[in-house]
């Protein structure tokens, strides 16, 4: 209400047209079937990545139909999975508790990230390219720089006590979003901790996230929330 919807959207009468062009199947084990998380590389839309009930992440390239790299090593589905933008890596999330970072050139894995105690439910990289956003169903949100592996911050609700379901930073990294198991969006801000403040300028690292407070703005599951309906000062 009140917005005006961006010219490069595609029109609802428009998503009815859209067909299927292509199917790939073999990407994952036939045994344990299901693919749980799907992610496009940014740099070059022709590589997929897929994470699947079978554990392993794969790296797929739709116009030669060839998988790149299988990547082994979680001992659980892997429910969430990330390509950096610039780099040949790929991160991965599982309810064996661990993040994984690998390299798709070696089909390693380089970094095994233990920021949770429970089922990792969201994955999501700063635009900086050098932090990810994780969230668990162990009710904390958690920052960790993808060269060390290290946690760099671990942060819960105290009040609501509520395990996490995604995360997802917005493009200029000053601000994030957690889903809760209770239907609620939760959004905050790096600097300060709370939404609609102290957002000026260019954008904040997680690195300095550890400053972040428990206020914060909940919205209920019936209500959209975006970037753009926030007022910021």
């Amino acid at each position: 209400r009140g917005k005006t919807v961006p010219e490069e959207l595609v029109r609802g009468e428009d998503l009815s047209k859209y067909r299927q062009v292509a199917s790939h199947v073999g990407l994952h084990s036939a045994s344990v079937p299901g693919i749980l998380a799907l992610d496009l590389c940014p740099s070059d839309t022709a590589k997929v990545l897929t994470g699947g009930a079978d554990k392993n992440v794969v790296v797929f390239d739709k116009n030669s139909e060839q998988i790149l790299a299988t990547l082994k090593g979680h001992s659980k589905k892997v429910t969430s999975v990330v390509f950096h933008p610039s780099e040949n890596v790929v991160f991965s999330a599982s309810p064996d508790t661990t993040i994984r970072i690998w390299s798709v050139s070696t089909t390693s894995c380089v970094q095994v990230v233990r920021a949770h105690e429970g089922a990792v439910t969201g994955l999501s990289l700063h635009a900086t390219g050098d932090y990810l956003l994780s969230a668990s169903d162990d009710q904390y949100w958690a920052f960790s720089d993808i060269r060390t592996g290290r946690v760099l911050t671990k942060v819960t609700d105290e009040v609501a006590g509520c395990a996490l379901t995604c995360a997802q930073f917005h493009p200029d990294g000053l601000i994030f979003g957690t889903g809760t198991i209770d239907s609620q969006i939760k959004i905050w801000d790096l600097k300060v901790g709370e939404v609609g403040r102290g957002a000026r300028g260019g954008g904040a690292s997680p690195a300095h996230a550890s400053q972040a407070k428990s206020d914060r703005c909940v919205w209920g599951s019936s209500h959209i929330v975006t970037p753009s309906s926030l007022a910021f000062t």
